[in-house]
């Protein structure tokens, strides 16, 4: 018997559906390693499994319990009377075999779809999962947004111009303070985008020039960007805010020239 022969009694053989001396042939066969055959036997016993595990309970319909119950009627069954009667030396096994089969069959079917579809569902869970992430940044950007023109608009903000002092006579900035919470907000415009590598600092220079790093910003090709920074308490009074190019990440100390400056006061 070829391999291509074993194929369909290797599914029987998975549900206990051969006769006994199909069954240790084929036993003895695999015994032997066949890669082909035990190939077969592995999946069809990964499928078998996962007929057990996802197949929901059904309940039978009127129907089909009726000619369950005209089969049994039918079969040459002989009531139990004290004396087991003897088993018959081969008793036919092939209709639960096509039952198994075909069982086997629609599992295989079952599975080409289901996998595919959870899949699917999987993926829109993604989907959905980024979608709610993007709507909770946009309504966090909208608050921000919101919070900023309050502030801007209040009579106790000041605003402060920074004006260009570097190479590039176009750049500029806004500096507003808001007296009530002492938060900075910094708007530029005209900027050159940030080089591989480097980034733009923001620095307070106190009253003793004292220079302490205020944040680090990027610019788009838009030219544009924003900082929103609060100085800390014990810092004194701040008398100028300047901004220099440095390496990523920001320095504890300039490094670069001066791009943009402007004068707070003391």
């Amino acid at each position: 018997m070829s391999c291509a022969e074993r194929k369909d009694l290797i599914l029987l053989y998975v549900f206990d559906q051969l006769e006994p001396d199909e069954a240790a042939s084929l036993a003895a066969h695999l015994r032997e390693g066949c890669p082909r055959c035990n190939g077969e036997l592995a999946a069809a016993r990964t499928l078998s499994g996962q007929l057990a595990l996802s197949a929901p309970p059904v309940i039978p319909s009127p129907a089909l319990k009726e000619r369950v119950l005209n089969r049994i009627a039918e079969s040459k069954v002989v009531p139990f009377r004290g004396t087991q009667p003897a088993a018959p030396k081969s008793a036919p096994r092939r209709w639960p075999a096509v039952g198994a089969a075909a069982l086997l069959a629609a599992s295989v079917a079952a599975i080409a779809i289901l996998i595919p579809a959870r899949h699917e569902i999987e993926a829109l869970r993604g989907r959905l999962a980024t979608a709610r992430e993007a709507v909770a940044a946009l309504e966090a950007r909208a608050a921000s947004a919101e919070a900023a023109l309050r502030s801007l608009g209040s009579p106790a903000t000041r605003m402060t111009a920074l004006e260009a002092a570097g190479p590039d006579p176009d750049v500029a900035g806004r500096l507003f303070r808001e007296e009530s919470n002492g938060a900075w907000r910094v708007f530029f415009s005209r900027m050159k985008p940030t080089r591989a590598g480097r980034t733009y600092e923001l620095w307070f220079v106190t009253a003793d020039q004292r220079k302490v790093p205020a944040g680090t910003f990027d610019v788009g090709a838009d030219g544009e960007a924003s900082l929103v920074v609060t100085p800390p308490a014990d810092l004194g009074p701040i008398a100028f805010a300047a901004v220099t190019e440095e390496p990523a990440g920001g320095v504890p100390q300039p490094t670069g020239a001066i791009l943009l400056v402007g004068k707070l006061g003391t």
